[in-house]
């Protein structure tokens, strides 16, 4: 009988069961531990040329800053904003902003600083960033200040972006050691970098802003800039044509809802930086023109349907614009009929308004006025839910130094319908002249209030001594006027109701102020190109005025300069040098 073959050892008996050691145990990691060991260290060594590549980067100086305070050029041991910050939020495009002002850290004794932090209203557009109105907040401020006070004021305003960039904004501006924060904005939420309906995409905010740290690494820089697919003087085209994904955002959209739900987790997550530091911050509500600015999404309409209306057939399109005194009643009868027969067409609300004002029914035309903006689909304005937002949902109520302050009533009341309008804002957001003083004046009660101070109207300075302190120029109101009625002349806008009338009307107003201007004065702003206007126009201005019979005009300028900018030792440097033109 043949017997099977033997098995090897290792197969034929159990295995052996070793005695167990203790120390072994103790000192050799489990194999889980050991696997995400090796992981860990895996990744590190593959991290390694990156961190030497950002190192030395850094170190050689290539790439820009990121951060939004950074040492100033001005003036040696103080500090600016960066005009760089927004670039990690939108790329290459230099959004204007923020406000290039130097500041000491430490704060000095006896300054009371105030940060103002929003998008391109707080940064002036389209008056220059010292003519904006956290300038007015200072003015008024400094005449209600002790002897020995100084009021410091400094804008973060940034052109385009909107809450979900904010954020940061508030995070690295808190390092200027601000007595109060000052946060307006809304504007921007739909359509600004990284907005819920933006063509620059819409992540949520929290990688939204993730990703904007990633751009601003030194080796993310080099590379985008290597591998660029746009040379870097290639004109780019205007933010309000590019920005926009979608102009046709529903109320009861989810997009509508999103950046409702967005808009409010960023005001709170900014209210809770500041309370982390003990900084009080006050909201301002955000206000848009609802009476001189038809709804902006592109409407036809001839597209409406007729009404019969008491045996007669009327057309829409008829009523297109403001009807004829005489027929004012007729109008107001035959469009309340296409409101309820269409009371979701922004334009018909809009129209309807218009003729109620003229019957002076001015509390339903001013409700229908805001009607029109709120189903206006092309979202360029701040809808009435962010300001219910602002003064019902960011303040927690328990003293935690969050204060809200409602801009609507105040701006209302410049027009006799109640409702935001031309005397206030140039065009759809941005402030005029009487805007910005009637803002800052608000917020600067508001802001004094909170400081727990005493506001004596006595102390106040008239319009004449504000325009004298800010350095006020006919010139600055010539640029405001050139550079808002090009926005009628670019999409969405052009395309809106009444595009070609409010840019006429915009140009008629410029042709005005520069027909009062002195010749000189008109052959120098003849010579100063549209991109000037919205950067530095006292500078441009200063640059052409070079002829020998100017120097009475330079005075003029330096002066204005001064005004603004105390800090540009050329300019006083040359002031004093000027024949007959003593210093300031």
């Amino acid at each position: 009988m043949i017997e099977p073959p033997t098995p090897p050892p290792e197969l034929s008996s159990a295995p052996e069961v070793l005695p167990f050691d203790r120390n072994r145990s103790a000192t050799r990691p489990p194999a889980g531990r050991r696997l995400w060991l090796f992981r860990g260290l895996a990744v590190l060594l593959a991290l390694v040329p990156f961190l030497v590549l950002e190192g030395g980067l850094r170190w050689l100086g290539i790439g820009r800053d990121p951060a939004l305070v950074i040492p100033s050029p001005q003036e040696p041991g103080t500090f600016q904003f960066n005009s760089d910050f927004d670039r990690a939020y939108y790329g290459e495009t230099d959004l204007s902003g923020p406000e290039l002002r130097p500041f000491r850290l430490p704060k000095p004794a006896g300054v009371r600083r105030i940060l103002v932090v929003g998008g391109s209203t707080v940064a002036g557009f389209p008056f220059p960033s010292e003519l904006a109105f956290p300038r007015y907040i200072e003015a008024y401020l400094q005449a209600q200040a002790d002897s020995g006070e100084t009021i410091e004021v400094l804008n973060a305003g940034i052109t385009a972006i909107g809450s979900s960039t904010e954020v940061d904004v508030v995070r690295e501006g808190l390092a200027v050691d601000p007595d109060i924060v000052v946060v307006y904005t809304g504007h921007n939420e739909f359509y600004g970098p990284g907005g819920v309906a933006s063509s620059s995409g819409s992540l949520s905010p929290g990688w939204f802003r993730a990703l904007a740290r990633v751009r601003g690494l030194r080796t993310v820089q080099f590379l985008r800039q290597v591998f660029r697919r746009r040379p870097a003087d290639t004109p780019s085209r205007d933010l309000l044509e590019v920005l926009p994904g979608d102009v046709h955002i529903p109320l009861a959209s989810p997009t509508f809802a999103v950046a409702c739900h967005r808009y409010r987790d960023n005001l709170r997550q900014m209210a809770a930086l500041a309370a982390e530091r003990r900084v009080p911050m006050l909201f301002a509500t955000p206000v848009a023109n609802e009476r001189d600015q038809p709804p902006i999404e592109r409407l036809d309409p001839s597209q409406i349907a007729p009404l019969v209306i008491d045996g007669q057939r009327y057309e829409f399109k008829s009523f297109d614009g403001k009807p004829a005194s005489g027929d004012t009643h007729d109008a107001v009868r035959i469009l309340k009929a296409f409101h309820q027969a269409n009371p979701a067409h922004p334009l018909v609300a809009y129209r309807y308004a218009q003729a109620l004002e003229r019957t002076d029914d001015f509390a339903m035309a001013r409700d229908l006025y805001q009607e029109a903006l709120e189903i206006d689909g092309c979202r360029f304005r701040a809808p009435r839910a962010f300001r219910e937002i602002v003064l019902t949902e960011v303040a927690s109520g328990d003293g935690d130094g969050v204060a809200t302050l409602d801009l609507y009533p105040m701006l209302g009341e410049l027009e006799v319908c109640g409702a935001p309008g031309r005397r206030s804002l140039v065009e759809h957001v941005h402030l005029t002249w009487e805007g910005n003083e009637a803002v800052g004046k608000r917020i600067a009660r508001g802001v004094w209030q909170q400081m727990g101070r005493t506001w004596e109207e006595s102390r106040e300075p008239t319009r004449g001594e504000l325009f004298e302190r800010l350095g006020t120029l006919p010139e600055d109101l010539l640029a405001a006027l050139v550079l808002s009625s090009a926005v009628y002349q670019r999409t969405p806008f052009r395309e809106g109701a009444d595009a070609e009338r409010l840019g006429k009307r915009l140009a008629e107003e410029a042709a005005a102020v520069y027909s009062a201007l002195p010749d000189r004065r008109k052959a120098l702003i003849d010579q100063v190109p549209t991109s000037a206007m919205s950067t530095d126009l006292l500078s441009t201005l200063l640059s052409r005025a070079s002829a020998p019979d100017d120097t009475e005009l330079r005075t003029t300028f330096l002066r204005a300069g001064l005004r603004r900018r105390p800090w540009n030792h050329s300019w006083r440097d040359e002031l004093d040098r000027l024949p007959g033109a003593p210093g300031m």
